[in-house]
């Protein structure tokens, strides 16, 4: 598909992009499945979980995750039946629900370590400091981009 566009270094680089984000999240998903039986979409909801105090509201992890809230619904009732979070109502507010990460859920994201440094160390093996700061640079940038579009999306509709 990139030799469609070989004049076109703009195009060439955005496909190579999505190709490589694509090859990346196949890889972590293949490399967690095998340790730990768990996607990396359920590692990333567990790792929020932790870094917001253990609890969330399923649309606070929906805009995380850049996903529908329903999505995210059946997500956590799924996470909910392998023992990984609980999701109650709120009881101040019984419209809300609360997810909250189960030690169970906290064991996971331990045991997972190994596999994320195995992962890390594979992906990023030929890069250096100066190489990873720069990349780091760059995908701020089109992080940036990408939101933004999103933002006009939202507003327009």
């Amino acid at each position: 598909m990139l030799e469609l566009y070989q004049g076109n270094t703009i195009i060439r680089s955005y496909l190579l992009f999505l190709q490589t984000a694509d090859a990346v999240r196949k890889y972590t998903d293949a490399v967690l499945f095998r340790h730990t039986r768990v996607s990396m979409i359920k590692m990333r909801v567990l790792e929020l979980l932790e870094a917001n105090g253990g609890t969330m509201e399923p649309s606070k992890i929906a805009e995380q995750i850049l996903r529908e809230a329903h999505g995210v619904t059946t997500l956590v009732r799924r996470m909910q039946k392998d023992g990984l979070v609980v999701a109650k109502r709120n009881e101040k507010d019984r419209r809300y629900v609360i997810v909250t990460i189960t030690d169970k859920g906290r064991a996971l994201i331990k045991d997972t370590l190994p596999a994320g440094i195995q992962i890390i160390d594979r992906i990023m093996a030929s890069l250096g400091e100066k190489d990873a700061i720069q990349l780091i640079d760059l995908l701020k940038v089109l992080r940036k981009n990408a939101y933004e579009g999103l933002d006009n999306i939202s507003q327009r509709s």
